[in-house]
């Protein structure tokens, strides 16, 4: 299976008149194709910044990114917008940015597939297996003030799916729902991530999502490290439970470094890794 993400080293730096503002310190980051990954962090750390580089609308201050062998870093505005068009869908939290307002459901997805050149049978069949879909049939002649938050995010996601994008970015997506209704959107996500072979990376605050990913990470401080809960380690005995970065950083998830306290060391055995406590050594 090949990689669907390949970020080498990317850095994002926002400059104004007093001072440069670094939010990305030197990420790298492989996702396989129908991967399904979560990026947890708090606000302001940069998760969005981040999705926008994957999808084609923000260039990185320096590093490499490849989505399905795309060098998104080397290509101008029009290859950019054949990308979105074509290859990558977005599903954000408040729906006003998904859908025009003054469409319908039906027409929403309509307006999506006449932009993407789509023939007037191929509309009507893709509409129809939408709505379907998503179990909105019912509310395909509704506008946006007419649906629950739950219908708005389904009709989101049946628009952002159209094209039968290869890679799905969604940022906060159950962020203003509730619990009951979150869990609906994560099995539709889910359901497209296993049915359709979409590889889907979510940026959200929503602790559902750490049990629907394959794999969380956290973002902070510019960083990305990966998180494994320890259900995920009982059930995987293999699961990855440190990471280093391409500058040597080794990060270990929050639940380990209560077990093994501030300072780690590394063991080799026989060609086996293994992490030990080490705060003795050094008197903490």
């Amino acid at each position: 299976m090949d990689d669907m993400i390949d970020l080498r080293r990317v850095t994002k730096i926002y400059s104004d008149r007093e001072k440069n503002f670094q939010v990305l310190n030197g990420i790298d980051l492989r996702v396989k194709e129908g991967g399904f990954v979560s990026i947890k962090g708090p606000s302001g750390a940069g998760k969005t910044t981040f999705l926008n580089i994957l999808g084609g609308n923000l260039q990185p201050s320096s590093g490499e990114v490849f989505v399905g062998g795309i060098p998104l870093h080397l290509l101008d505005e029009d290859s950019l917008n054949t990308y979105r068009r074509t290859f990558c869908g977005m599903l954000w939290q408040d729906a006003y940015e998904n859908l025009i307002p003054e469409l319908t459901v039906k027409e929403n997805i309509e307006q999506v597939m006449m932009i993407g050149g789509y023939p007037e049978k191929k509309r009507e069949e893709r509409t129809r297996y939408l709505l379907e879909s998503f179990e909105i049939a019912d509310r395909a002649h509704h506008r946006l003030n007419q649906l629950s938050g739950g219908e708005a995010l389904r009709a989101s996601l049946a628009a952002s799916m159209v094209n039968e994008p290869k890679l799905l970015l969604c940022d906060e997506p159950t962020g203003e729902l509730d619990s009951e209704t979150s869990r609906m959107i994560i099995s539709f996500l889910k359901r497209v991530n296993r049915e359709q072979g979409t590889t889907i990376v979510v940026v959200t605050h929503d602790e559902l999502f750490d049990l629907a990913a394959d794999i969380t990470y956290y973002l902070r401080d510019g960083n990305l490290v990966q998180v494994t809960s320890p259900g995920i380690v009982e059930k995987h005995p293999r699961a990855m439970v440190a990471y280093m970065n391409s500058i040597g950083q080794i990060q270990i998830p929050p639940h380990l470094r209560k077990k093994l306290g501030r300072f780690v060391k590394i063991i080799e055995n026989n060609g086996n890794l293994s992490l030990v406590s080490a705060d003795e050594q050094f008197d903490v």
